[in-house]
């Protein structure tokens, strides 16, 4: 029911639910890059997001810590 609105009220009746096997091989890959090259990396991502196989998921997340924790410039992952 999300997106109907304030005071929408309803009930769900029926779920459908569709599984589909996992992979044989699933990979990870994480570069960091930055704050330097943040608007050339965005660049990129946008020109390519349509060229990307729908098995593939692009992420783009930003952390303004490093690996210790300790508060750091922005770095995109």
């Amino acid at each position: 029911m999300r997106g109907s609105g304030a005071g929408f009220f309803g009930v769900v009746t029926r779920f459908q639910l569709s599984a589909h096997k996992l992979p044989a091989v699933m990979k990870h890959s994480a570069y960091v890059y930055g704050e330097e090259v943040l608007e050339e990396l965005f660049t990129w991502a946008r020109n390519i997001v349509g060229e990307v196989p729908p098995f593939v998921e692009m992420v783009i997340t930003s952390t303004a810590h490093n690996e210790n924790g300790d508060w750091a410039p922005l770095r995109m992952c």
